[in-house]
C-alpha cells in the first residue's frame, strides 16, 4: 500500500458509485433494444442498428474504464487516475443517451 495516499480507494469507490447505476440503466435500455425492431421493413432499420451498436460499444467501454480506475487508483499518476475517474461514468452516460433514444422502426 502507498503511504502517501492512505486511503487511495475513496475515489475509486465514489467513482464506481456514480458509474454503475448508469450502467445498470444502460443495461435495461440494453435488454429492451430488441424492441426497436417491431415496426422494421424485412430490409432492417440501419438507424436503430446505429444507435444501439453504439450504445452497447459505449457500454463496454465503460465498464473497462471502471475496471481500469481501481489499480490506477493505487499505482498510477493524478493524471491517469483523473482522467479514468471523469471517462467512466461518461461512457456510461453516453451509452444510456444512445440507448435510450434508439428510434423505433426507422
Amino acid at each position: 500500500m502507498n503511504p502517501d495516499r492512505p486511503r487511495w480507494w475513496l475515489s475509486a469507490t465514489i467513482c464506481t458509485a456514480i458509474t454503475m447505476p448508469l450502467i445498470a440503466f444502460a443495461g435495461f435500455f440494453a435488454i429492451l433494444s430488441p424492441f426497436a425492431y417491431d415496426d422494421c421493413d424485412p430490409g432492417g432499420c440501419p438507424q436503430s442498428d446505429q444507435h444501439i451498436t453504439a450504445g452497447l460499444i459505449c457500454l463496454a467501454v465503460s465498464l473497462v474504464l471502471l475496471v481500469a480506475a481501481w489499480p490506477a487508483a493505487r499505482f498510477h499518476r493524478e493524471g491517469v487516475r483523473s482522467t479514468l475517474y471523469l471517462l467512466a461514468p461518461t461512457a456510461a452516460l453516453a451509452s444510456l443517451a444512445m440507448l435510450a433514444s434508439t428510434p423505433a422502426g426507422h
